[in-house]
């Protein structure tokens, strides 16, 4: 793994985050928060760090990527497919839609986990650097999962 390679990579990655962000009709750099600040966030969640926390994810997906991408066909699908949920999630989080939030990240919890237990046997060397997505996504499961089971079934806000 070179250290060009990883900045070029996380060039890409973040073109890729905003091109996904254009093709679902949104703004790429501005997120709309007004609806989500009105509720109470879970324990452990702030938005301010949230939205840091995936603006390093984005940077951070250069050196996993420096390992397949467009070398491995498959895998760069797969990963094309991966990114687009976790960007669609923002999507669907900032306009207080907790059910897709919490279906697009058991989604994403469950294909790394199945990723990784695939990679532990034919990459050992690659399974670590997916730890930190792993994370991520499981941490929006978390959130999801307590928005959905402390709003789903009120009218808080209006759509």
């Amino acid at each position: 793994m070179d250290v060009n390679d990883v900045g070029f990579y996380a060039v890409v990655n973040i073109n890729l985050t905003l091109i996904f962000r254009m093709i679902q009709g949104l703004s790429p750099i501005r997120m709309n928060l007004s609806k989500i600040r009105e509720y109470e966030t879970p324990f452990g969640a702030s938005i301010k760090y949230m939205k840091l926390a995936f603006a390093l994810l984005v940077l951070y997906m250069g050196i996993p990527l420096t390992s397949f991408f467009a070398t491995s066909i498959p895998l760069t699908v797969l990963y094309v497919i991966y990114w687009f949920a976790t960007v669609l999630w923002w999507h669907y989080f900032t306009r207080c839609l907790f059910d897709q939030c919490f279906y697009i990240s058991t989604g994403t919890s469950a294909s790394l986990l199945l990723g990784l237990t695939f990679f532990f046997y034919s990459h050992e060397w690659d399974v670590f650097v997916w730890l930190i997505p792993l994370c991520w996504s499981c941490f929006t499961l978390y959130v999801s999962t307590w928005y959905r089971n402390s709003y789903a079934n009120e009218s808080f806000i209006s759509v």
